[in-house]
């Protein structure tokens, strides 16, 4: 890792722009479902899943429905290709473990049996330039700054973690990363403008 690399209030949301950004993909959804459309919902899993999660991109497009560990008890993914083909257990909460057996339902009840998560239009796969496309329109439709990507996500999700459990350690799992140096970034920039991540239940859907 960079020694210099660091993360600025640029790279990562604070919990109100999150809440923004959940509250706008799952309203496009409940609209979309209604009218019978593909992505809207879809778009909404995956914004979901990102902000849960915290994992990278390539990690999303790379899920398969047989990584996730949806039954009694169980409140967890598998990540088979981390970053450097590490594989990794990330766990998560009750809601988003709601939405995603909704989901699949969901899914293949519009003829989508697919491995893969998720579907695009014309293929079983989205590729990574898509899902940065959907994060891009819907921070848009949002009205958040144009410059936090789709990685803003796995930031957000890390600084907010951070701020309800002050466990590096923890953090450190659910990223995948190999050394705790990279994890205390995370440390390092909680600041008055973070205050309200102490109060507010921004997990909760």
């Amino acid at each position: 890792m960079n020694s210099n690399w660091t993360i600025d209030r640029t790279k990562f949301m604070t919990p109100t722009q999150v809440s923004l950004l959940r509250r706008t993909a799952e309203d496009l959804a409940i609209i979309g479902e209604k009218r019978g459309l593909l992505i809207p919902p879809r778009n909404w899993m995956i914004i979901d899943l990102a902000l849960s999660t915290g994992l990278r991109v390539f990690e999303i497009s790379n899920l398969k429905e047989q990584d996730l560990y949806l039954g009694n008890g169980e409140f967890e993914l598998i990540v088979t290709k981390g970053k450097g083909n590490k594989r990794r257990t990330v766990y998560f909460d009750p809601s988003l473990k709601s939405h995603l057996k909704k989901y699949i339902r969901w899914k293949h009840s519009q003829g989508k049996q697919d491995e893969y998560l998720f579907f695009s239009k014309h293929n079983p796969r989205m590729c990574v330039e898509a899902f940065e496309r959907v994060f891009n329109k819907l921070r848009d439709q949002a009205g958040l700054p144009s410059h936090f990507t789709f990685h803003s996500q796995r930031h957000s999700y890390a600084t907010i973690l951070y701020g309800k459990t002050r466990d590096l350690r923890l953090v450190q799992r659910q990223l995948g990363h190999s050394s705790p140096t990279v994890t205390t970034i995370y440390a390092n920039i909680m600041n008055d403008r973070l205050t309200e991540v102490f109060t507010s239940d921004i997990f909760s859907k």
